[in-house]
């Protein structure tokens, strides 16, 4: 049986107002078809080297399955447009991605509208065909950074007991769901977004977001992170 890898591009505001119905297919097609063109480079934990040309027919490691999706999407129920189901519907229908997901700002959602995200990705999904999840942006802009938290029951934001990067790790931690830092190093005004990695880690964090908006690969990943001449571990 081979492993699962998912294989996830995070595009800020699908349906945000910059957008619009062409430039969203467009920006979908390239993401998922243009891979042709690239080479994947892989280091494994025995420090084996794996450099590979993709072909979009394949999957990019023989031993596991790849597939396509998007974690980090905004509606008009924070700062994009459009409604929920238009927003599951679009990738499942027109864009050909395997999983899609809506991640809004915490902030700018009522308890309707978070009963609403969830039923509006309970409709679009297709068992064995699209997964379609739920999630919100945890947002503390210039401070502890943005996170997106995908497939908990409940949502939180930046007030109360989850105001600091360990207070939300500590909410994290209580329930199911997983979590990604959002484009690292753009909300590290005062030096402490995500705390630096120096607080208890979470294992509900499973990945870093590498493109978003204009920016790709060479302002969120080819860096030397918080702190210079570490090795690259911050």
């Amino acid at each position: 049986m081979k492993k699962l890898i998912l294989l996830i591009f995070f595009v800020f505001g699908i349906f945000s107002n910059q957008l619009n119905a062409k430039s969203i297919n467009f920006i979908l097609y390239k993401l998922k078809y243009s891979f042709a063109n690239l080479n994947l480079h892989l280091k494994t934990e025995d420090s084996l080297s794996i450099n590979k040309k993709i072909n979009p027919s394949d999957s990019l490691v023989p031993e596991y399955n790849t597939y396509y999706g998007i974690l980090h999407n905004h509606t008009s129920i924070s700062d994009g447009t459009g409604t929920a189901s238009q927003a599951y519907t679009y990738p499942r229908n027109n864009a050909g991605l395997d999983f899609f997901s809506l991640a809004d700002h915490s902030g700018g959602i009522s308890s309707t509208e978070w009963t609403t995200t969830k039923n509006a990705a309970n409709a679009a999904n297709v068992d064995g065909s699209f997964v379609a999840f739920w999630g919100f942006e945890w947002t503390s802009g210039g401070k502890f950074g943005h996170v997106a938290v995908i497939g908990t029951e409940d949502y939180c934001t930046t007030s109360g007991a989850t105001n600091t990067f360990s207070g939300l790790c500590t909410w994290l931690n209580s329930r199911n769901g997983v979590a990604f830092f959002n484009h690292p190093g753009r909300e590290d005004d005062i030096n402490t977004e995500f705390s630096h990695f120096t607080t208890s880690p979470s294992d509900k964090f499973v990945g870093m977001e590498l493109w978003n908006k204009s920016d790709a690969f060479s302002e969120y990943f080819y860096n030397d992170g918080y702190n210079t001449g570490d090795g690259e571990l911050s």
